[in-house]
């Protein structure tokens, strides 16, 4: 009732200063309100006399484009009266007095939460990634393939930045330049990249747990190809529908900020719940080889429990590594839609944390990054204590003669065959550090 479908056409102005075309019947009639583009540049079709006609508010681009917090469940609704002069009624669709500063303080508030979470999880995953870059005596494909799990995680984080700034920015929606709707574009492959890669990690998982013969280079660049490619694809199909078919006019505005239901319904969803249920499928064949391997008989039941207690940390470690809560999280979008309830609030940390998440598992908690940093920092302290001894030397020759004297004595503590790093330490520390 709110689409126009005469042949016949007029351009006007809607509310946001477009240019739009409408439809139109210019022939006066007893019977019928004409059609007719409102200031909010919907278009309505011709009525009969004291009837109405009715638009659910979402379908209002206006609203969207102007940044309005509208209720979706309500209804648009234009009057024909007896005298042909129509009144068109919006005011269901706005939050008004404490309704509105309550919802308006509720975007708000998510928003806030959404940019600290994701600026929170950029700062750790870039000090995961230069940790990684800096250690490398650990660099390995299963490494290489936690290093593009952290930067498809930093890309998304930065995008979602960028993306939140333009989205609440009127004037940037209203001009809507090229520029912006690249950034929407980009966003997107920045998206569909991290579920490629958690797809990727959990799909790497399996194929080393079944085929131990498999060289582990050539999954690797599998890996590369389809954790970047894959969502490139997507996007290339995105950006070829949205600018030739699927799309009105109204769509293509606002940086393309509008969204298309066919795309998240045939597109995107489809790869992300993909992606997502081979990994809880991985998930419960790893929990399941594992558990064959614990309770084979000839374990010892005290190490059967220990080892089921290290099966359970390492399964909660591969859950944000896997994307597993993605699963139940995405099924709050319906009931936690508006406003700060407490699954909303849930669902934004759960999705905007998730990056600092993905760098605690793969590189903060990491046995071999945590062990190889302990290991440069022995190397750096007992280099400079070693600097420290090299240079107060030269100045006190008849102190190192004293300690070497010693040091040729059967009872000091360097004689000893195994000596540990502390007891060591402690050594110097007595001598005044001036052994070489």
């Amino acid at each position: 009732m709110g689409n126009c479908d005469s042949a016949r056409r007029r351009t006007t102005v809607d509310g946001m200063g477009q240019q739009v075309d409408c439809p139109v019947n210019d022939k006066n009639s007893d019977d019928f309100c004409r059609s007719e583009l409102d200031r909010l540049g919907v278009c309505w079709n011709r009525m009969e006399r004291n009837t109405s006609a009715t638009m659910s508010c979402s379908a209002v681009e206006t609203l969207h484009a102007a940044g309005i917090y509208f209720r979706p469940d309500q209804n648009v609704t234009r009057f024909c009266p007896n005298n042909g002069s129509t009144l068109t009624d919006y005011r269901k669709c706005i939050y008004a007095g404490e309704a509105f500063d309550k919802i308006t303080w509720e975007h708000q508030l998510n928003s806030y939460l959404d940019m600290a979470g994701y600026a929170t999880s950029l700062a750790a995953l870039t000090v995961a990634l230069l940790l990684f870059i800096w250690l490398r005596s650990i660099a390995c494909p299963r490494i290489r393939l936690h290093q593009n799990l952290i930067v498809s995680f930093m890309y998304n984080s930065a995008l979602q930045i960028v993306w939140g700034r333009v989205a609440s920015d009127p004037y940037l929606l209203d001009i809507n330049p090229l520029w912006c709707q690249l950034v929407n574009v980009v966003m997107l492959h920045a998206l569909m990249s991290t579920y490629a890669w958690m797809f990727c990690e959990g799909c790497y998982l399996q194929i080393l747990l079944i085929w131990s013969m498999v060289t582990e280079r050539k999954v690797y660049y599998a890996m590369c190809v389809f954790g970047w490619g894959a969502p490139l694809l997507l996007v290339i199909i995105y950006v070829i529908l949205r600018t030739s078919l699927l799309c009105t006019p109204q769509q293509l505005e606002a940086c393309w900020s509008h969204e298309v239901p066919q795309f998240y319904s045939y597109l995107f969803g489809p790869f992300i719940v993909g992606t997502l249920v081979l990994n809880l499928l991985f998930l419960l064949n790893i929990i399941r080889i594992v558990y064959r391997k614990t309770d084979h008989p000839i374990v010892p039941s005290s190490n059967r429990r220990t080892q089921m207690r290290t099966m359970l940390k390492a399964l909660l470690i591969l859950l944000p590594m896997l994307g597993a809560q993605y699963l139940l999280t995405s099924f709050w979008d319906d009931i936690a839609k508006e406003g700060a309830t407490p699954l909303k609030l849930t669902q934004v940390a759960v999705t905007s944390l998730q990056g600092l998440a993905v760098a605690i598992v793969v590189c903060f908690v990491n046995c071999e990054v945590r062990m190889t940093l302990k290991r440069k920092w022995y190397q750096w302290k007992t280099g400079l204590q070693r600097d420290s001894r090299m240079s107060r030397s030269g100045r006190n020759r008849s102190r190192l003669t004293m300690i070497v004297s010693v040091a040729d004595q059967p009872n000091t503590i360097c004689d000893q065959q195994h000596v540990s790093v502390e007891e060591f330490d402690h050594f110097l520390k007595h001598t005044n550090g001036t052994v070489v």
